[in-house]
């Protein structure tokens, strides 16, 4: 969809809990945001066009990258740092409302003992320090970041329960940006949040005004949303992209042809 949209995109390998602390894991992701605004030239992108969606811990991810403050050191030796981390768009399915899991008994209507990551948590503040696990529960609080100058955000509903991808945090959520001003739509659906990253990041268009890849017929559905990583060009004139879409492209056209041939057309 992407692909079909005249996005590029990029797959953020962050490191996970067995292998860093929370606060360096979305570490990784702001400065992979600025690697790649570092590396536009390279890459052939538009540094003041990012948007960033992702799912579970992902969203949150993007939801931390959306609220915290621009990251960016302009006295940095490193250049990468001295690149920006504010988004135009974040997005994603089943989101954390904040990092903070001090808050999470609250939000869930849980006992401390049976809160998700509620060990993990008691850990962290024991290794870092009563000070320093104050200061980044703060940073990792998207909650207490979120204000009115954070970019427009998408997230769908959660789930009907009490564990980490509970409708309870997208409740919350709502409830906060409500107060802060914060531009939040929680809808759910893969189709719309493409449609919500494609218009805050304004897809460029080919000089005659036509998109750059022509629609799908809309009694095909969705593309597949989790495709090979290799690139083609694909069948129908539907310019290029993964193996996957050809495949799947190719499957429609056929069945289209068949139909066609059955009704005697």
């Amino acid at each position: 969809m992407c692909n079909a949209a005249g996005i590029a995109y990029a797959d953020v390998e962050y490191r996970l809990l067995n292998q860093a602390m929370l606060h360096e894991i979305m570490n990784d992701c702001a400065r992979a945001l600025q690697f790649l605004r570092y590396n536009a030239k390279k890459y052939n992108l538009d540094k003041t066009r990012v948007a960033s969606y992702g799912e579970s811990a992902g969203a949150s991810a993007s939801l931390w990258l959306a609220t915290i403050d621009d990251l960016a050191d302009a006295n940095a030796k490193d250049p990468v740092r001295r690149e920006s981390t504010r988004l135009a768009a974040a997005g994603g399915f089943m989101v954390q409302a904040t990092f903070d899991v001090v808050q999470w008994p609250k939000i869930l209507g849980l006992p401390e003992e049976k809160t998700p990551y509620w060990r993990m948590m008691k850990s962290s503040k024991v290794r870092l320090g009563e000070k320093r696990f104050n200061e980044l529960r703060k940073q990792m609080d998207m909650l207490g970041n979120m204000d009115k100058n954070d970019p427009p955000m998408h997230f769908s509903p959660g789930r009907e329960d009490r564990g980490v991808h509970s409708q309870l945090f997208v409740e919350v959520l709502k409830k906060r940006a409500k107060e802060t001003g914060a531009n939040l739509i929680v809808r759910g659906g893969r189709e719309s949040l493409i449609r919500f990253l494609t218009d805050k990041i304004k897809t460029r268009r080919k000089p005659d005004g036509k998109p750059v890849r022509k629609p799908f017929p809309k009694h095909w559905g969705d593309p597949p949303a989790i495709q090979t990583r290799d690139y083609r060009k694909l069948p129908g004139g539907y310019g290029f992209g993964s193996g996957t879409l050809a495949k799947w492209i190719q499957k429609n056209l056929d069945n289209d042809a068949n139909k066609q041939k059955r009704e005697g057309k």
